[in-house]
């Protein structure tokens, strides 16, 4: 009797684990949706008139301080990031929104972009062809890389507005908005270092 016991014991333990191992959810592909693709400098007045409505919205709603001086500050580099500030400042202005012509310290417009390199997408094509045979597909065609753009309105160290647009350009035009991430590390934002412990990124 021992012994059958313990057989059972066995089989019983088999088949949980079997069972276990057949409720694993299978691996699939994000729903599909389109991604914008910025091309030309219209596209970027665009955004930034995004930008100030989700601006305008966050002081409508805090009318105490609606009429308090933003300051917008550039936190990138590069042909992107020096136009993408003059056309904030005017669709800020075109609001109505108080905008100041130097730092006051008050309130804060902050903006960055940060670029995902084509090689860095070519990392991912092996996995992105996985996923289009499981039903998924893959949606940016050859030549193309991505761009973060984060906007973050920010009075008395809190966040009335953060957002971050994810946006397809050409690989051609990648350097208008900035050097690419190192593949594989994070990036640093303005004026920070490596160091020891842990950050979050992607603010």
């Amino acid at each position: 009797m021992p012994k059958a016991s313990s057989l059972i014991l066995v089989l019983a333990l088999a088949a949980a684990l079997a069972a276990a191992a057949c409720s694993r959810p299978a691996v699939g592909a994000f729903p599909s949706e389109t991604q914008p693709k910025m091309a030309a400098v219209r596209h970027w007045e665009i955004l930034a008139g995004e930008v100030a409505d989700r601006v305008k919205k966050a002081l409508d709603a805090n009318s105490e301080i609606a009429q308090t001086p933003i300051d917008v500050v550039q936190e990138c580099t590069g042909p992107f990031c020096a136009v993408f500030g003059q056309l904030l400042a005017s669709e800020l202005v075109s609001r109505g929104l108080q905008v100041a012509s130097r730092h006051e310290g008050v309130m804060a417009l902050r903006y960055r972009v940060q670029v995902v390199a084509p090689e860095e997408r070519a990392a991912r094509s092996a996995s992105e062809t996985t996923l289009a045979m499981a039903g998924g597909e893959s949606k940016a065609a050859s030549g193309t890389a991505e761009v973060a753009v984060t906007s973050e309105l920010v009075y008395q160290n809190r966040f009335l507005v953060h957002h971050t647009g994810i946006y397809y350009v050409d690989a051609a035009e990648a350097e208008t908005y900035g050097r690419p991430l190192p593949p594989g590390k994070p990036g640093l934002a303005p004026g920070e270092s490596a160091g020891r412990g842990v950050r979050i990124t992607g603010e």
